[in-house]
């Protein structure tokens, strides 16, 4: 059986200490291909100061979002992950990543 790009995990800590939200949009469920209108969880945008502000984005199920999707998010505004896991797929020809975790907590300024 031969190795796929899905089957392998990119160590998370390779992304950087410090992960700025930028955005937070619903995650829809999707069945049979097909997205539904029932809400899975919150994927958070974040730039990654470490990749020259790279963006990806992080799902994480739930059903309440750590900030208002409606709202814009305060320049600096720092996040946290548990249990963060990357992974990568094949799409269009290229290699994208993909990003999940557990759960996920704003980082108080004093923390740091």
């Amino acid at each position: 059986m031969a190795l796929k790009i899905t089957d392998l995990r990119i160590d998370p800590s390779s992304l950087g200490a410090n992960f700025m939200l930028v955005d937070c949009k619903p995650a829809y469920a999707y069945e049979n291909g097909n997205r539904t209108e029932r809400i899975e969880g919150y994927r958070y945008y974040i730039a990654l100061p470490a990749h020259k502000m790279e963006k990806i984005g992080v799902k994480v199920s739930g059903n309440i979002p750590l900030v208002d999707p409606e709202s814009d998010i305060p320049i600096g505004t720092e996040i946290e992950f548990d249990g963060l896991e990357i992974g990568s797929y094949f799409s269009n020809g290229q290699v994208s990543l993909s990003a999940k975790a557990m759960g996920a907590r704003m980082v108080k300024k004093n923390e740091k």
